[in-house]
């Protein structure tokens, strides 16, 4: 019985700068979020015909460990939500740091087109060809104008 009371004690202090990380990264994302949200109107044309999207961004953390945060995206604003969203119509993968480097980047749009250019950002489009099709258009888009 003592072993395994240890056992959870030790999974559970392990869990705690994990939890801890994620929790602060979802944070700095909301924060960024909303700065982002204020200046919408500012966002390249061809970015403005995303529409309404259901986005789950898996982010690998930099302490071991991963979350999922949603982003929902609704008439071009940006809402987050802790958690994997049911029924996505994209699946990003990205690591902490390079999430981190758009968050204090001065311009996240060029700081994803590098990321998507050299593979630190992956996506899998979920739905009819033509979502996948649209998604390879914005993305040579954004990498060749960024």
């Amino acid at each position: 019985m003592r072993v395994i009371t240890a056992l959870a004690c030790l999974i559970t202090l392990l869990a705690m700068p994990c939890a801890s990380a994620s929790e602060d990264l979802f944070g700095d994302m909301s924060s960024a979020m909303d700065g982002y949200n204020e200046q919408i109107d500012k966002l390249p044309s061809f970015l403005k015909h995303i529409g309404d999207e259901r986005i789950n961004c898996e982010i690998q953390l930099e302490g071991g460990g991963s979350m999922t945060v949603g982003v929902i995206i609704d008439n071009l604003q940006i809402d987050l939500q802790k958690g994997a969203l049911d029924h996505p119509s994209v699946t990003v993968q990205v690591d902490e740091q390079t999430v981190r480097e758009i968050i204090n980047s001065g311009s996240p749009l060029t700081t994803i087109a590098a990321a998507l250019e050299d593979g630190r950002i992956t996506y899998r489009v979920h739905g009819r060809w033509w979502k996948k099709f649209k998604y390879s258009i914005l993305e040579r888009l954004l990498i060749e104008r960024y």
